[in-house]
C-alpha cells in the first residue's frame, strides 16, 4: 500500500496534515510512521494507524493497547478488575461470545473504574481504565473514533508511566492494517 495525496484527502486529512506530508514526501506507510514518531506527531501517527485498519482490526489494536497498560491500572487499583473484565468481554464480544449489552455493560464499569480512580487522583490509572473503556466500545461502534481514543488513553498512561511501549502499539497497529491480522 502507499499513502497517497488522493487516500489522505478520502481519509480527510487536515490542512495542516496534507501539507506536512507533502512537504515530507512519505508514501510508504512504515517510512511515514516512523518520520511522524520522529516528528513527535504521534497523534498524527494514531490519526494514520487508526484510518488504515478495518473495523475488527481497530477493535484487535484497541484491545492489544489496553492490555499493554492494564499493569499500570492494577498497580495503582490493586483489587479492581473492571478494567481487566472489560477487555475479556471485548474480546468476547469480537470472537461473538458476548452480546452487545454485555459489552457495553462492561464498558460502563470500566468507566466507572476511570472515575474512581479519578477520585483517588491516581492519574494513570484513569488513562489505563479509559484504555480498557474505549476497547470495550470500539466493539459495537463502527467507527474508528473509539480505537484511536484508546491508542491516546493507552500512550497517555504508558508515556505517564515512563516508558515506550505507546510507540511499539502504533507500529503494532500498522503491522495489523498491512499484515490483514485481525
Amino acid at each position: 500500500m502507499k499513502i497517497t495525496a488522493k487516500w489522505l484527502k478520502e481519509k480527510r486529512v487536515c490542512r495542516k496534515g496534507m501539507a506536512w506530508w507533502r512537504e515530507n514526501g512519505c508514501e510508504d506507510p512504515r517510512d511515514l510512521l516512523d518520520t511522524l514518531i520522529d516528528s513527535d506527531r504521534e497523534d498524527w501517527a494514531r490519526w494514520l494507524v487508526s484510518k488504515m485498519l478495518t473495523h475488527s482490526q481497530c477493535v484487535v489494536w484497541t484491545i492489544e493497547g489496553a492490555e499493554a497498560v492494564l499493569p499500570i491500572y492494577e498497580d495503582e487499583c490493586p483489587g479492581d478488575n473492571r478494567p481487566r473484565k472489560a477487555i475479556q468481554t471485548a474480546k468476547d464480544g469480537l470472537a461473538g461470545r458476548a452480546t452487545i449489552d454485555q459489552v457495553r455493560a462492561a464498558a460502563d464499569d470500566a468507566t466507572d473504574a476511570a472515575n474512581a480512580a479519578y477520585a483517588a487522583e491516581a492519574a494513570y490509572a484513569v488513562e489505563a481504565a479509559s484504555a480498557a473503556t474505549y476497547c470495550a466500545y470500539a466493539v459495537y461502534a463502527a467507527e474508528a473514533v473509539y480505537s484511536a481514543n484508546a491508542a491516546y488513553a493507552a500512550e497517555a498512561a504508558d508515556a505517564a508511566a515512563g516508558s515506550k511501549t505507546h510507540v511499539k502499539l502504533l507500529r503494532r497497529g500498522l503491522e495489523i492494517a498491512l499484515g490483514g491480522a485481525e
